[in-house]
């Protein structure tokens, strides 16, 4: 480790200088993100979770910081529909309209200025695994110019190589620890996403069931991911500086109850927290944003009893 940075490390100690994410219920309960941090960031597949994430890159980039998102999953054209619209606001039918085709250059010359998309494809030059080709490409993205304070990964799975279960979850473990490493000696900040594999229940309490193939899509509820949810990735949680569980009310049948979302800081800054955090997605603009409702005291207050 080079002097400079320890004596940052030295200096700096106790003082967390947050980034705030433009998730205006987020940023009153944990002040954004700070640099040295691993975040990871769980939920069933589909919830929200690389919205999220890319909310919170553009937010970042818009108010001036670099940051890097290494898509690995959503493919180049639903990615850049995504941050384009998330960036600039665009109506719903601009893709629709050949005519557009010209402004784009102009729009992602902007954009790219603090936002780099790196997708899966990208890391093959590399060589080696897609772990050993993100690791690589996140090296290259440090020069002491156009460091990035926050670094987005999407997801973990696609990193996996092992499918039997034990060797699978010590894989995940020492690539969470790297990561860790990462945003510290680096002084950056990461955020991993992870899709959980088992978050439904067809109860308003939300516990996992584990049969959940032969349940109904009709009666599968979504619930509030937990710690138990990581049973057997435990060391994701442990070697994570941050834990957030995301869920929304996806089945609900009307626009406004199905944007209504809930955060569970799972851990904060290495302390066990368990606060719940309540949003709103609003599908037109893509945009997550403050509570539509603001008297919640308990999560079924907005899922009717479950989620």
């Amino acid at each position: 480790m080079e002097t400079k940075t320890i004596k940052e490390m030295l200096f700096n100690s106790g003082e967390i200088t947050a980034v705030r994410t433009g998730i205006p219920p987020v940023d009153e309960a944990i002040k954004g993100f700070c640099r040295g941090e691993l975040t990871t960031l769980v939920g069933s597949s589909g919830i929200g979770k690389s919205l999220f994430l890319e909310n919170v890159l553009v937010n970042m980039a818009k108010s001036g910081e670099k940051v890097v998102y290494y898509d690995l999953e959503n493919g180049v054209a639903t990615t850049y529909k995504r941050l384009l619209k998330l960036w600039y606001g665009l109506d719903k039918d601009f893709f629709l309209n050949r005519e557009n085709e010209s402004k784009v250059d102009d729009l992602l010359s902007e954009m790219n200025k603090n936002l780099k998309v790196v997708f899966d494809q990208d890391l093959l030059i590399y060589g080696g695994s897609k772990y050993d080709g993100l690791v690589a490409d996140i090296m290259t993205r440090f020069n002491g110019t156009d460091d990035p304070f926050l670094i987005g990964i999407d997801p973990l799975q696609a990193l996996e190589t092992k499918s039997v279960a034990g060797d699978l979850y010590n894989e995940q473990g020492k690539m969470v620890e790297a990561l860790k490493n990462i945003a510290l000696n680096f002084n950056t900040s990461i955020v991993l996403l992870h899709h959980l594999r088992k978050t439904d229940s067809t109860t308003g309490t939300f516990f996992t069931i584990d049969d959940i193939d032969n349940v109904p899509e009709s009666v599968r509820k979504y619930r509030i991911p937990q710690e138990e949810d990581l049973k057997g990735s435990q060391k994701i949680f442990d070697f994570s500086i941050n834990v957030i569980g995301i869920t929304r009310a996806k089945a609900e049948d009307t626009k406004e109850n199905r944007g209504q979302g809930v955060i569970n800081f799972m851990k904060l800054r290495n302390q066990r927290d368990g606060k719940l955090v309540f949003m709103y997605f609003d599908e037109d603009t893509l945009k997550f944003n403050a509570p539509i409702k603001k008297s919640f005291t308990d999560p079924t207050d907005i899922f009717n009893g479950g989620l």
